[in-house]
C-alpha cells in the first residue's frame, strides 16, 4: 500500500506533530475502511471516489479507486491531500 505510507508522509509534512499523529493514527484507518468498503460494493470497472473532510476543514482527502475488472480485486488509484495529488497508480 504505498499510497498509504505517501499519504501519512503528506499529512505529517503539512501539520504539527500532534495533529499528524491523530490523523495517522485514529482518522485515517477509519477513512481507508470506509472507502474500502465503498470499492468492495461498487461493479467491477466503475470508478469511485469520496472526500474526507477534517472538521476544522483544515484538510481534506479525496480517494479514487476501482476493483479490476479481470481480477475484481478492489485498488486506490488516486489520492489527493487537499489539492495536492500524492499517489496515481
Amino acid at each position: 500500500m504505498e499510497y498509504l505510507t505517501l499519504l501519512q508522509k503528506a499529512i505529517t509534512e503539512s501539520t504539527n506533530e500532534r495533529t499528524a499523529s491523530h490523523i495517522n493514527g485514529v482518522l485515517l484507518p477509519s477513512i481507508l475502511m470506509d472507502f474500502q468498503k465503498m470499492l468492495l460494493a461498487a461493479p467491477k470497472g466503475q470508478i469511485i471516489s469520496e472526500v474526507y473532510k477534517l472538521d476544522d476543514g483544515s484538510m481534506e482527502i479525496r480517494l479514487f479507486g476501482e476493483k479490476d475488472s479481470s481480477t475484481n480485486i478492489p485498488t486506490v488509484t488516486k489520492v489527493y491531500l487537499s489539492n495536492t495529488l500524492i499517489f496515481q497508480k
